[in-house]
């Protein structure tokens, strides 16, 4: 985005604390990028919720991963994502707002899909059964917590 597509209004906010760090800084201080990124330290749920709330999109472009909930999460608070199409991220990838990159990713392929998502009206949902949103899970316990609740007390 920054050296290739001319783009200076950019952020890149990374979260996790992982062995990787310090080759990432690295990097990033050779690419000249360190003023488009910002560090931060594993965060709660609730704070890394927050935060992608606040973000245009989500990235996962890891090589593997076992589930990627943050994944379903970060959709269901309409958040796009972009993620490789690899193990369990792939099953994320015909969600409406969800898009795949091949794995490894290509800069320039996963910059151009920032930007088309950035300008263009991205429709996010609705979703397939793999995602749900929490109000729509909590109805569906209720409702069975009250069904086991009246045969025990019909018992």
């Amino acid at each position: 985005l920054v050296n290739e597509l001319n783009i200076k209004n950019v952020v890149l906010t990374i979260v996790g604390e992982g062995s990787e760090k310090k080759h990432l800084q690295k990097l990033s201080k050779k690419l000249k990028l360190e003023n488009y990124i910002v560090w931060k330290p594993f965060l709660s749920n609730d704070n890394l919720i927050k935060e992608i709330k606040q973000s245009n999109i989500f990235m996962l472009l890891s090589r593997s991963e076992a589930y990627g909930i943050i994944v379903a999460e970060s959709l269901t608070i309409n958040t796009p994502c972009i993620i490789t199409n690899r193990t369990a991220l792939k099953e994320f990838s015909k969600e409406p707002g969800c898009f795949a990159v091949n794995y490894p990713p290509k800069p320039k392929e996963v910059a151009e899909l920032i930007v088309k998502i950035y300008e263009n009206n991205i429709e996010i949902g609705p979703f397939s059964d793999k995602i749900r949103k929490w109000s729509a899970a909590s109805e569906e316990y209720e409702k069975l917590f009250k069904s086991l609740q009246l045969k025990m007390l019909s018992k």
